[in-house]
């Protein structure tokens, strides 16, 4: 018969998400794991086979939730400078609080991993798809609303607010003036104008 796990899979996949988002794949070594989530070696083996296979599920796990997290911040009433706005200034104050300066797991995966591991980098691509597919889904309403003015290529505005965003993140990491941070989201509004 076989032995009853005596962990919880999700609190371990939570616990070592956060590690390898504040200390990245190469810096986190599997006894950093074992301390950190509370988990045997071989228990940890067993269930997620390797780092690799732990840091890939744990990736994404981060990138559901964030996705999740910025169709929330999307869906407020308001224009859409409010709805982008408010996007941008929730997400980075995120940012710029966290004390150990994190950043964004995916920016971080990006920086760290790319291009030595394909599989993320699709799973990265796909991030980018939807980010940039929530921002047009936005962009056509409000062009539909009369917000907007005619002719504006909504796709190529999402893409430099997908970049707008990335770079947001990791100056963050530098940087957390939210004054500075403020001042960058409120010029790249003016895209839309």
């Amino acid at each position: 018969m076989p032995r009853r796990k005596e962990f919880d899979e999700n609190e371990v996949l939570e616990k070592a998400k956060v590690l390898f988002w504040k200390q990245g794949f190469h810096a986190t070594s599997i006894q950093d794991l074992v301390d950190h989530c509370g988990i045997n070696r071989a228990s940890l083996y067993a269930t997620f086979h390797d780092k690799s296979e732990l840091f890939e599920k744990a990736f994404l796990k981060y990138k559901q939730e964030n996705q999740n997290y910025l169709i929330g911040l999307m869906n407020i009433e308001g224009t859409i400078k409010d709805k982008i706005r408010h996007l941008f200034t929730e997400s980075m104050h995120v940012s710029a609080i966290d004390q150990e300066g994190k950043g964004c797991f995916l920016v971080n995966t990006s920086t760290e991993l790319l291009p030595e591991k394909e599989k993320l980098r699709q799973e990265l691509i796909n991030n980018q798809s939807k980010f940039e597919f929530l921002l047009n889904f936005h962009l056509d309403r409000a062009a539909e609303k009369g917000e907007l003015k005619h002719g504006l290529d909504h796709k190529a505005i999402a893409h430099a607010f997908f970049a707008l965003y990335n770079g947001l993140k990791v100056l963050a990491k530098i940087d957390p003036n939210e004054g500075k941070i403020a001042s960058a989201i409120e010029a790249s509004l003016r895209m839309l104008d």
